[in-house]
């Protein structure tokens, strides 16, 4: 899949002239060069890295008219949750038996839209989208849990594959189209 994709770059906010040699994909290294000072692409889509256990962005970089790939390093981490408090989880002797699949346990509040109210849920983060398919399992109830990671890591950055998106050290945010200099630059190339 990986075949198309001729370098992986970092994002550093310094010029820096890439190297001629095409990078392997299919590394586990991040080898990163770094990019212009714009530091904006076009999202082409979105993919899990198995090796980094993180989200890999298929990017298209204006500049240089190539396809790289930046391999997530916002923290985003998978999840699911379930309406049982962390206390409830743990006196459940399967539940309690997990050993390292679990990062954290989130006490969190959100709004159900369905009945106008506030509803406590507990976050249960992974390190590893395959646990949350395990650990799902172990829970009567559980959201979230059934979405490919990929999905859930662009719903909760809200970047939008076919926008452009600016990416700043480790953050990546959705470019807003009101930015005029962008979107000429991008016009000039048609």
């Amino acid at each position: 899949m990986d075949a198309w994709i001729s370098k992986e770059v970092e994002v550093t906010g310094k010029h820096l002239e890439l190297e001629s040699s095409v990078v392997e994909t299919e590394s586990s290294t991040d080898v990163f060069r770094g990019i212009s000072d714009k530091n904006v692409f076009l999202l082409l889509g979105v993919c899990y890295d198995a090796q980094n256990n993180k989200a890999s962005l298929i990017l298209y970089d204006i500049e240089r008219e190539d396809v790289i790939r930046w391999v997530d390093r916002t923290g985003h981490k998978p999840y699911f949750l379930t309406n049982m408090s962390p206390e409830e989880l743990w006196e459940k002797p399967a539940f309690s038996q997990i050993d390292g699949k679990i990062v954290d346990m989130l006490d969190v509040s959100l709004k159900n839209l369905i009945r106008d109210k506030e509803a406590r849920m507990t976050k249960i983060v992974t390190s590893n989208p395959l646990d949350v398919r395990s650990l799902r399992n172990y829970v009567p109830k559980a959201w979230e849990a059934h979405i490919k990671y990929y999905l859930n890591y662009i719903y909760d950055l809200g970047i939008v594959p076919g926008h452009f998106i600016k990416i700043e050290g480790n953050r990546v945010s959705r470019l807003d189209f009101g930015e005029k200099d962008v979107l000429e630059e991008f016009m000039f190339l048609f």
